[in-house]
């Protein structure tokens, strides 16, 4: 059924006693004319009583060949510090692992990719290792950006998978669903199509969060305590190595540490130290003195 509201339109469609259970599936896809995302959202009306794990949805798969330079294909995930594969089809031929994608950068699309397992990944989902709610899959062509708009903190895991015939952008919304009753998704998953690169689907995602509570400057929000507000700054520098577990190597632009991070600190200090003497009138003269620590900043 299509439903016109003002500048838009509502595609909506049902599906009763799903796999031959009373379950009851509704899908809505929102689009209008002043926005650039189509906006999706399912319930479900579970009657049957099995436990629902997740639900995936919407359900994209994308050509390796988008249709562009070979080999300028790339996949941005919301992993860690964020995970950008290249090329993730390079030449579209066959891999050596079956069923993985041509080049074996992909794991296969299956019920197992989804479970939450140590093995799988257990800490692998937002909010988590998962960090923010969407993905990107783009060419020096153009891209597409799927993303979550959820204010709440609800379950979900972002994947990009190998299933014929090329890529799947798949989205999890994990948990939450009763094992008897209805419910809808309580926020929009949104996709729509940009040009440019990961920093550009990046700016798309961060626009959206400085809107939310969470975006308001901490000086501005009225739920955060004093003692938080008057705690002070600590600044962290790694001239060698990036993951505690990792390799420990030379950070070249670091080095040497004396002529580049100690003057950079020393900077900071002189910014930083006279905002925390207003904050923190009470703190110890000697914490702020230039004399204490000869160089001026604050420890």
């Amino acid at each position: 059924m299509v439903e016109v509201r003002g500048d838009g339109q509502t595609l909506t469609a049902a599906y009763h006693r799903v796999g031959g259970r009373e379950l009851h599936v509704t899908l809505e896809v929102r689009a209008a004319a002043h926005d650039r995302f189509s906006r999706w959202r399912i319930s479900l009306d579970n009657a049957a009583g099995p436990q629902v794990v997740d639900v995936q949805f919407p359900f994209l798969v994308c050509p390796y060949d988008p249709g562009g330079a070979a080999g300028s294909e790339a996949i941005l995930l919301p992993f860690f510090n964020g995970k950008l594969i290249r090329a993730p089809g390079a030449g579209f031929g066959v891999s050596a692992q079956p069923n993985a994608g041509p080049t074996g950068k992909l794991l296969p699309d299956s019920w197992r990719a989804w479970e939450f397992t140590s093995l799988n990944g257990d800490l692998d989902h937002y909010p988590g290792i998962q960090f923010a709610q969407f993905l990107a899959y783009y060419n020096d062509r153009g891209g597409l950006y799927l993303a979550c708009q959820g204010t709440e903190g609800n379950v979900k895991r972002f994947r990009a998978l190998h299933r014929e015939p090329g890529v799947r952008l798949g989205v999890a919304h994990a948990g939450d669903w009763p094992r008897l009753g209805p419910r809808t998704i309580e926020y929009d998953t949104i996709l729509g199509s940009f040009a440019g690169d990961w920093y550009d689907a990046a700016t798309m995602y961060r626009t959206w969060s400085l809107a939310q509570t969470w975006g308001t400057p901490l000086h501005r929000r009225t739920d955060v305590p004093d003692w938080l507000l008057e705690s002070p700054a600590y600044i962290t520098i790694r001239p060698q190595g990036i993951l505690d577990d990792g390799s420990v190597f030379p950070v070249q632009e670091f080095l040497p540490y004396e002529e580049k991070c100690i003057p950079l600190l020393a900077r900071l200090a002189e910014r930083v130290g006279p905002l925390a003497s207003r904050l923190t009138p009470s703190a110890p003269a000697s914490s702020l003195s230039p004399a204490n620590t000869g160089r001026g900043w604050p420890h």
